[in-house]
């Protein structure tokens, strides 16, 4: 499975982005913070889905809201290709056949398995730190079996401690064990029960005398209540005797005074704003009558009948004042036009000599140009110049050809050459054939690679199994536990440690004989296969012997070999294109000299033809010149200067015409604005005016209209004044006779007749409500003094009854009576306390049921325990077979795949060496075949420690996509610690890995796509680069 296509709607950062990725490796190149990350974490999420809010991952949600959405497509090994559509936490995938599921083309392979096996990081790199520590062992197991940075020996010894932790069998009482700690609870429960007694008589007793004792408490409580109720009472009443002095005093003055029975609301007011508002009218109704007078006067200053008069003229004074800048205009052409026209006809007569002596302004416009004299003069002379042109650049074209035909009888005779000596040299067989011997050649020499390291593997497994003899710890444990509860049993004679103890005595023997069939029939099988191995390598060794036939060259023995016989063949290709190229060549010269060659005859016979027509076309004119009795010495080149000089003085004729003209209409319209401004000034019995120009009357006639309008502006102003003014008068007057009916009202509904009567009523009517409200302030002092209607009541019942003093004393009494009420009501009450504490030591006998349901829930606790228990011995011997077939099976095949790239990651200097280890199952060494030197881990340095780990995770991923779909390599950043010598060995396997599958390498490092190209030389592989910056990708050729 590959990478195809991705579209980024909103992914964190990353917005309208989109991109494909061709098969094999692509590099995608961008600084910090461009969107790697970001672009990675897209591509998992569409795989495997977006994680739910509670997941530590980063969500990626976009900046400015809403979902994350996206689409990827993937295509199949079968060449079926797949979508997949990012909405939130919601994926869509479709174009699936034949109910193929997505977990179907993942091999059901799920985030955190993908991310260990198929995603490898720098962060991969640093947790194998440091590199002396004995856990490196286990780091590089956990590599081969695709558990990233994981431990599978730490989490057994993890499985192990979780055992002692539930149970220890020798760990007696003091153990802190949960199984031992639930045993010596049961048992101390079992003492509980048989301590407790019963002691009836005393019991009946004690419930006798706290229902005595009860009843005495409640007399002796409500005795308390009702001496604190009169002592409250009491209180209440001094303090409510100030406010009922005051409250008292009040009502007496209200009685003095006499209720009034009825006055306007907010009389007073409403009188004192009404009696300002009829002052205010008044005076307002001064100030008009004053200022109407002034008016007057003012209008009696202008004389009225004269600026009426002007006004009536004003549309001609104003159109006369419209015109004046052209009235100036027309005044200064009718000067102008004058002199210019003398001028004109002058120097045109002077013109028209100078082309004939005998010619005047008559015979200039008496001359024939007509349309069809200057067509056919025109023609003759654009025919003439046409024929020149057509002459020189035919000339040239000439002189071009001949060049060009010398060009092409060399070329061809340099191609002849070089094709004679490429015969020589080129291979007898065809393109298509050399390409399927190619092909096959890789196909049967992978094959024969393959089935050799498979054969020395099963040998590798076959000798350690004879060798290695195991003992089954999870059944030996099981039988030991359970040998340990029947001999309990037995003793105690509880059902429940038989039974346990058969259980996990049959459970050790099912392990035993478990694993025992699985070591027999796995030594049979692995024979098996390796007689079926060795007949394919025979059979695939005369095939590549087959292939290699016609060839000059010998059956490779490694990769290194495979590339040269590939690299010979693809040179014998590249000979054969470039000969066919070469023969093609050859005949494009042949061609192409002889098209020159016709091309320089048809030039030469073009060149003559124009030299003929050259000549007719001077005849014609001659008999053109002399038909139309035009001067002998006029040649046609200068037939266009001749015309355009007489049109232009033609023109100019014809604009003499227009300016007398002109001259005619501007005399005419001055006279008619002359007799128009005599006519306004007799009306007007305005003076005479300079005959000079008209200007200077009509600026009369405007300033006298401007001063007549801003008179009458003024006139038109005062008026207004005036009319408003006499406006504003009737409404004062009318509000100052409103105020003076609101007052007589006031009255009538105070039922008096003038203001005196008016405001004394007022006021008695203010010092009733004052004295009102005094009273019902301390109404209610007194009613929040008692707390309420009822004992506000019961207060002013006893206020008069008697005096201070007196209360003062009864107040002291009932203190008194309440001290020793409440001294002997909490002894009471700390009787009944022991009493009660008696009776509920006697009444342990109820708590008999909740041991014996204690009991049961700690014995449930128990075998839910011995449940787990069991549990996690089983899972511990589950894993140490399982790690021992993977040691058996596929470890040894990891490190076989992974050695043949470190060696070529290396340059063959190293090799990966895999042994037993302390543990049980391998560690991993180096070789240095110079000296055949082995290296321990305590010795690598971290540069080479990175190189075994990314190889043994490349050689994991390649062997997992021989069994499912292969799924495409993510790999971010594994060159940063690399100096340059590992990174072109490292490139160089990436290369080779990408070549069988797809691999995605970000980085961001702009010299990496340098290290590829210098590890591709001599390589036929193939890599694309991207760049990201700003949020996008593009694509960069290399």
């Amino acid at each position: 499975m590959r990478f195809i296509e991705f579209k980024i709607r909103s992914f964190g950062l990353l917005e309208n982005m989109e991109g494909h990725f061709p098969a094999g490796l692509s590099l995608i190149l961008g600084d910090n913070e461009s969107g790697k990350t970001t672009l990675m974490s897209f591509l998992r999420y569409s795989l495997f889905g977006c994680p739910d809010g509670r997941s530590s991952r980063n969500l990626y949600a976009p900046p400015h809201g809403g979902k994350q959405k996206g689409s990827l497509i993937i295509e199949s090994l079968k060449g079926e290709r797949f979508s997949l559509v990012m909405n939130g936490r919601n994926s869509t995938f479709s174009g699936a056949r034949n109910g193929t599921s997505l977990e179907d083309l993942l091999g059901y392979v799920d985030r955190e398995m993908y991310e260990r096996i198929f995603s490898v990081g720098l962060e991969d790199m640093q947790k194998i730190r440091p590199l002396n520590d004995r856990g490196i062992q286990s780091r590089f197991f956990s590599a081969g079996a695709g558990l990233g940075t994981a431990s599978l020996p730490t989490f057994l010894a993890s499985l192990s401690n979780q055992e002692k932790a539930l149970y220890r069998i020798q760990g007696g009482a003091r153990s802190s064990a949960e199984i031992n700690v639930f045993l010596k609870k049961i048992q101390e429960t079992k003492e509980q029960i048989k301590l407790l007694q019963q002691q009836k008589d005393e019991y009946l007793q004690k419930k006798e005398e706290l229902e005595k004792t009860g009843h005495q408490i409640e007399s002796a409580r409500k005795n308390l209540e009702a001496i604190r109720y009169d002592l409250s009472l009491m209180e209440w009443v001094e303090k409510a005797r100030s406010p009922w002095v005051e409250m008292t005093e009040a009502q007496r003055k209200l009685e003095e005074i006499g209720e009034v029975l009825f006055f306007p609301d907010e009389g007073l007011l409403r009188f004192k704003k009404i009696h300002e508002e009829e002052g205010a009218r008044e005076r307002e109704l001064e100030e008009l009558v004053f200022q109407c007078r002034n008016l007057d006067k003012q209008l009696q200053a202008f004389h009225i009948p004269s600026i009426q008069k002007v006004l009536e003229q004003k549309g001609a004074i104003r159109a006369l004042a419209q015109n004046r800048n052209r009235i100036e205009k027309e005044e200064e052409i009718i000067q102008n036009l004058s002199l210019d026209i003398l001028s004109m006809k002058q120097r045109l007569d002077r013109e028209v000599r100078e082309i004939h002596q005998s010619w005047t302004i008559d015979d200039l416009e008496s001359l024939d140009l007509s349309f069809g004299v200057s067509q056919k003069a025109g023609d003759l002379e654009k025919q003439k110049e046409d024929f020149r042109n057509q002459h020189v650049i035919r000339n040239e074209t000439c002189e071009q050809a001949r060049k060009a035909r010398d060009e092409a009888r060399s070329l061809l005779k340099t191609r002849k050459e070089h094709v004679e000596k490429m015969e020589r040299n080129v291979s007898p067989l065809s393109v298509q054939t050399l390409r399927e011997k190619c092909g096959s050649l890789r196909q049967f020499f992978t094959r024969w690679h393959q089935i050799q390291n498979q054969i020395k593997e099963n040998e590798m497994n076959l000798d350690l199994f004879r060798q290695k003899k195991e003992l089954q710890w999870g059944g030996a444990a099981a039988g030991t536990l359970g040998l340990a509860f029947l001999g309990a049993g037995y003793r105690t004679g509880d059902i429940f440690f038989l039974k346990t103890g058969i259980t996990a005595i049959a459970a050790s023997l099912g392990f035993i004989i478990v694993d025992f069939f699985q070591k027999r029939k796995f030594f049979n099988e692995k024979e098996e296969l390796l007689c079926r191995l060795r007949k394919n390598l025979v059979e695939t060794e005369e095939e590549l012997s087959h292939t290699v036939e016609g060839l000059a060259i010998e059956c490779p023995k490694d990769y290194l070999e495979l590339e040269k016989a590939e690299m010979y063949i693809d040179d014998c290709i590249d000979g054969i294109r470039e000969y066919d190229q070469a023969l093609q060549s050859q005949r494009d010269a042949e061609e192409e000299l002889g098209r020159r060659q016709r091309k320089l005859e048809d030039c030469e016979s073009s060149l003559n033809s124009i030299k003929k027509l050259l000549d007719q076309t001077d005849a014609e004119w001659k008999s053109f010149v002399e038909e139309k009795g035009f001067s002998a010495s006029l040649k046609v080149e200068h037939w266009t200067e001749f015309e355009s000089l007489v049109k232009q003085l033609r023109g100019r004729l014809a604009q003499i015409r227009d300016m007398e003209k002109q001259l005619s209409s501007s005399q005419e319209y001055i006279s008619a604005k002359e007799e128009e401004i005599h006519s306004l000034f007799r009306s007007l019995s305005l003076g005479p005016w300079s005959k000079l120009s008209l200007v200077s009357p009509i600026d009369i006639l405007t300033s006298r209209l401007e001063e007549a309008e801003e008179q009458w502006n003024q006139i038109t102003m005062i008026q207004r004044e005036k009319k408003r003014n006499e406006e504003i008068y009737e409404r004062a007057h009318k509000a100052w006779n409103e105020s003076r009916t609101l007052k007589k009202e006031l009255f009538e509904q105070a039922k008096v007749h003038d203001e005196p009567s008016f405001l004394e009523l007022g006021e008695r009517w203010q010092r009733c409500n004052d004295l009102k409200k005094i009273i019902e302030n301390h109404r209610l002092s007194l009613l929040a003094i008692a707390g309420g209607n009822e004992n506000l009541t019961k207060v002013l019942e006893e206020l008069p009854k008697r005096t201070p003093a007196e209360s003062q004393i009864l107040i002291g009494e009932s203190k008194e009576q309440e001290q020793l009420l409440s001294q002997q009501l909490e002894e009471l009450n700390e009787e009944r306390g022991h009493l009660k504490t008696r009776i509920d030591e006697l009444e342990k006998d109820k708590e008999l049921s909740a041991l014996f349901l204690e009991r049961e829930k700690l014995e449930e606790e128990l075998r839910l325990a011995l449940k787990e228990w069991l549990a996690v011995v089983a899972c511990r011997c589950v894993l140490e077979q399982t790690r021992q077939k993977h040691e058996q099976e596929r470890q040894p095949e990891v490190f076989k795949k992974a050695g043949d790239f470190l060696e070529l990651m290396t340059e063959g200097r190293y090799s990966l060496i895999s042994t037993a280890s302390e543990e049980g199952g391998f560690s991993v060494e180096l070789e240095e075949k110079s000296g055949f030197l082995r290296k321990k881990e305590d010795v690598w340095s971290s540069g080479l420690a990175d190189q075994v780990y990314l190889s043994i995770r490349l050689a994991l991923a390649e062997l997992y996509g021989k069994r499912m779909e292969p799924l495409p390599l993510i790999l971010d950043d594994v060159f940063v610690r690399f100096d340059e010598r590992r990174q072109i060995g490292a490139a160089r396997v990436v290369l080779d890995v990408a070549s069988r599958g797809q691999i995605l390498l970000f980085s961001c490092r702009r010299d990496i796509e340098d290290v590829f190209l210098e590890a591709r030389d001599g390589m036929a592989h193939k890599f694309s680069t991207y760049e990201m910056k700003n949020g996008k990708i593009f694509s960069v050729q290399p």
